[in-house]
């Protein structure tokens, strides 16, 4: 028991090292500067507006029903003790992660009853690159953090009393769908582990301790959405669209789901430097993974292995059908599961054979290896010292009030939220504002990238609204820049770069 909890401790304060180096240095997202803004405004004011958000939906500086409440209860309290950074609030995102690696490795070392199983799962979820870039920013650490703490809880609660922990995992999952409609997801997980696991336990009044948390949750939410249907119906509906995706063609959706969100972020893309593509590795790793435990009886025959196969198997098909947009981040909301999948596999390893321990011990040294690595190299590049926090000084000296800067939602933090700061990546050329100062970043380069492919005439709107500035600042930290456009009648010092295609480094 000793030797299991410094174990325990061992992985977790591993995963804690990691997660709060890379939170230190990883360059900000635009959602991050929102999101705290909606934080701010809700503990510090009493209201939940994005105002530095509206040229994407113009009624977010009146309520915000475009994504879920929760997450700005929690992060506006965490503000309110710790005070509102930028790394501040990365920081409560690590620790939603930690949740998130103990409570998974409690459901497996819980339901499997395995000491060795349990440990190489909370390794494998310690030394993932993948859990830890994903659980150090934005919002999705608390939604999947929850769903998981759910889950964990119900996995330790079931042998005392399995009422209590039917409410308590529900409660928990509920209030994570608060968070992200996909935090939803471990509703699934939960019904899968209930029924391969107490499904001769099951009574039909267990069915109101499921359902009571979603009705108590569904009711505040429909209070709050009462206050404004027609806001609500346009604003989450219009954030729900980018994200759906046509069930009626289920191969080209899984195909998408393979091209548009595994092959970039696992480092497929042709851009991607060759350290980039040693990514692909932990991708095959899951692959082979999932299938040889698939395929595997003495695996599969485990309730606990089934369980878990399960839930990887939903996770993946609920991403490729629930979630159009293919991103990176969303892979929150599964990783967990393909981690254990892993686990599960390397014990089969361990216990095969002499040989197979020494595979098993070598891929668990390439992955810590990899994660490691990754984070020391991001770390040396250091884009949010080196870059990002320049950039935000530069404009701090020189704004004054009532000045008005284009920039990521990122820039509301240091200067101000909507104070100075307005995310239009149309440049004024919709709302006809011609702003002070315009940042490009590597993200606002992308999105004008992405317009000149589909809609050029936006494109050309914005190069024309652009080339009418001058650069007075640029820095840059490996892939991540910053350059600051100034209106020339601002007198400030004078530059020169081609506007006509911002350039991704």
């Amino acid at each position: 028991m000793r030797r299991e909890k410094l174990i325990v401790l061992a992985c977790v304060v591993c995963y804690l090292l990691l997660a709060v180096l890379l939170a230190n240095v990883r360059a900000p997202q635009s959602d991050e500067g929102h999101f705290a803004e909606g934080a701010v405004n809700l503990a510090f004011h009493g209201r939940l507006r994005l105002p530095t958000w509206t040229p994407w939906i113009s009624t977010l500086d009146q309520k915000v029903y475009a994504v879920m409440p929760l997450y700005f209860f929690g992060l506006g309290a965490w503000f309110r003790i710790f005070g509102v950074d930028m790394l501040t609030m990365r920081y409560y995102s690590v620790l939603w992660g930690c949740i998130l690696v103990v409570s998974y490795y409690l459901l497996l070392r819980q339901t499997s009853k395995n000491l060795v199983l349990g440990a190489l799962g909370l390794f494998v979820l310690a030394f993932s690159y993948d859990v830890v870039n994903l659980t150090t920013a934005r919002y999705d650490a608390m939604a999947a953090g929850l769903a998981a703490l759910g889950l964990g809880l119900y996995a330790v609660l079931r042998r005392y009393n399995l009422g209590t922990a039917i409410l308590v995992a529900n409660a928990c999952i509920a209030a994570a769908a608060m968070v992200h409609p996909y935090g939803a997801f471990g509703f699934v997980y939960f019904v899968i582990f209930f029924l391969v696991l107490d499904r001769d336990r099951f009574r039909f009044s267990q069915l109101l301790l499921v359902a009571l948390p979603y009705i108590v949750a569904l009711a505040l939410w429909g209070r709050y959405i009462a206050q404004d249907p027609a806001m609500f119906k346009a604003q989450f509906g219009g954030n729900a669209s980018a994200h759906t995706v046509s069930v009626l063609h289920a191969v080209a959706a899984v195909s998408s789901e393979l091209r548009a969100r595994y092959w970039p972020a696992f480092g497929g893309e042709g851009r991607a430097s060759a350290y980039a593509r040693l990514h692909l590795a932990i991708l095959a790793l899951y692959i082979v993974a999932y299938f040889t435990s698939l395929l595997t009886p003495a695996i599969r025959r485990e309730k606990a292995n089934l369980a878990v196969l399960l839930c990887a198997t939903f996770g993946f098909f609920a991403l490729t059908f629930a979630e159009g947009s293919r991103g990176y981040v969303y892979l929150v909301h599964v990783i967990g599961f393909y981690s254990l999948v892993v686990a599960i596999w390397l014990g089969h390893l361990v216990a095969a054979g002499r040989w197979q321990r020494c595979i098993a011990f070598g891929i668990m040294a390439a992955l810590a290896l990899f994660a490691i690595a990754t984070i020391a190299f991001r770390a040396r590049q250091n884009s949010y010292q080196k870059a990002f926090v320049p950039a935000a000084n530069y404009l701090r000296q020189h704004l004054r009030e009532h000045q008005l800067v284009f920039a990521g939602g990122d820039f509301g933090i240091p200067l101000g939220f909507a104070d100075h700061v307005l995310d239009d990546r149309f440049l004024g050329s919709r709302n006809h504002i011609r702003p002070h100062y315009i940042v490009v970043d590597r993200d606002v380069a992308n999105s004008f990238q992405e317009e000149k492919l589909h809609r050029p005439e936006v494109y050309e709107a914005a190069m024309q609204a652009l080339n009418s500035y001058q650069l007075v600042f640029e820095r840059q930290a490996g892939a991540d820049f910053y350059r600051i456009y100034a209106r020339p009648d601002l007198n400030s010092p004078q530059g020169h770069v081609d506007f006509s295609a911002p350039s991704t480094p």
